[in-house]
């Protein structure tokens, strides 16, 4: 799914009005006390950061998922059914070259109005929108 839609949907939902996952990034940095810092994330793998990052509520039903791979092959935001997500999130590396917890990484859950970010700095947090 192209990008642009994704947030097209994500300001719907919301009443945002954000272009892109680096404007909504930006705007999400300024809050404050949601952003739980992951030490030493660079070595840890993308199964235990997702652990992580779905401590406080697991993903339900249809994800919009973008990762790096998202703008590098062309591919968009991905649908994934939360219960393909760690498969997914898995098979990343093999499928596009690397991991997919490598830069800025949103799940997002339009129907469980939640979106779980990872920034490029080792930072987790997780929204209710």
């Amino acid at each position: 799914m192209p990008i642009e839609t994704v947030f097209s949907r994500i300001n719907a939902v919301t009443g945002l009005s954000t272009p892109s996952p680096s404007d909504l990034l930006a705007r999400f940095e300024r809050v404050p006390d949601v952003w739980a810092q992951l030490p030493n994330w660079e070595y840890l793998t993308d199964h235990v950061i997702l652990k992580k990052l779905t401590l406080e509520r697991l993903p339900e039903g249809k994800l919009l998922m973008i990762s790096e791979a998202s703008y590098q092959s062309q591919s968009g935001a991905f649908n994934v059914d939360a219960v393909d997500l760690a498969a997914f999130i898995q098979n990343h590396q093999k499928n596009f070259g690397e991991s997919f917890f490598n830069g800025d990484a949103f799940i997002i859950s339009l129907d469980c109005r939640y979106m779980w970010i990872f920034h490029h700095e080792g930072a987790l947090a997780t929204f209710k929108f």
